[in-house]
């Protein structure tokens, strides 16, 4: 499989591999594991949202907090990554996208808010 690429971002609007996204993302290294993401809490990520998506082979979390940077992120749910050993790098979401494509995608969990 080829590294996915995020060709283009803006509000509420996500393209990649030629196809148009308008909601929320997960996405594990390339592929998209959840095309219709949602938090328990739509602006801030808990340990429940996160949780089932970790794998063993995660290195780091990207989070894309939003447009505006508006989705924040528990406390528990850093120190969880930080306990793992796991990178969290949370970026508003047109910053975390260009980052997306500059990262070696092996261990990486995205998640992508695309509004707020």
């Amino acid at each position: 499989m080829s590294d996915m690429i995020i060709e283009k971002f803006s509000f509420g609007n996500f393209y990649t591999d030629g196809r148009k996204y308008q909601s929320d993302l997960a996405v594990y290294e390339d592929e998209i594991i959840n095309e219709r993401w949602w938090r328990k809490e739509g602006h801030l990520l808990q340990l429940e949202d996160i949780e089932s998506m970790l794998k063993k082979s995660t290195k780091i979390v990207l989070v894309g907090r939003g447009v505006s940077s508006r989705m924040g992120i528990a406390t528990d749910v850093q120190e969880l990554l930080l306990n793992k050993g796991i990178v969290l790098q949370a970026l508003s979401t047109g910053d975390a996208c260009k980052r997306y494509n500059e990262l070696e995608h092996k261990g990486l969990l995205a998640l992508f808010h695309l509004t707020c």
